[in-house]
């Protein structure tokens, strides 16, 4: 883009192509007879870059429709947690593991057990062996959100259920 400074002084015809965007304001009247836009008249300094400004004098209101149509479809649920696996879950402050016992975003664990302290976490995701463990009761069912969801992967060591 060349940045220059130009000065009207003469009229010249010159062919120009203009692409127009036409843009209604909702509650605008606009009459006959009024001026729409700048115009740019002999002796105008029309500023450092090279530019049009076009004005539009009405000379007929023109009565304009607009409708929009709305679409509202029902957005299919990402399934996050599958019916049947086993998960380990970090949340914001804890960390679980249980079998899902249904399809969905949030995870119903049963079988479920909080991890109190994973101690070396590689080592732990690595063994299935955590430092501190806090098992639901057996029949128990923990319901972890998905909102509260940091990371899961799926569990594929045996479930702990031992108090450690």
């Amino acid at each position: 883009m060349v940045e220059v400074g130009v000065e009207v002084e003469d009229v010249v015809e010159v062919e120009v192509v203009v692409e127009v965007e036409v843009v209604v304001e909702v509650g605008v009247e606009v009459e006959v007879g009024d001026m729409v836009g700048d115009v740019v008249e002999i002796g105008d300094e029309v500023g450092d870059m090279v530019g049009i400004k076009v004005g539009v004098v009405v000379e007929d209101v023109v009565e304009v429709v607009v409708e929009v149509g709305v679409e509202v479809t029902k957005r299919k649920e990402k399934i996050m947690f599958e019916k049947g696996k086993a998960y380990f879950i970090k949340t914001a402050t804890d960390y679980f593991t249980g079998y899902c016992i249904e399809d969905g975003t949030d995870c119903l664990l049963d079988q479920a057990a909080w991890i109190a302290d994973t101690g070396r976490f590689a080592d732990a995701l690595r063994t299935g062996e955590f430092s501190e463990i806090e098992p639901y009761p057996d029949g128990m069912l923990v319901r972890v959100h998905a909102g509260g969801v940091v990371s899961s992967c799926l569990w594929p060591h045996k479930l702990p259920r031992a108090q450690k």
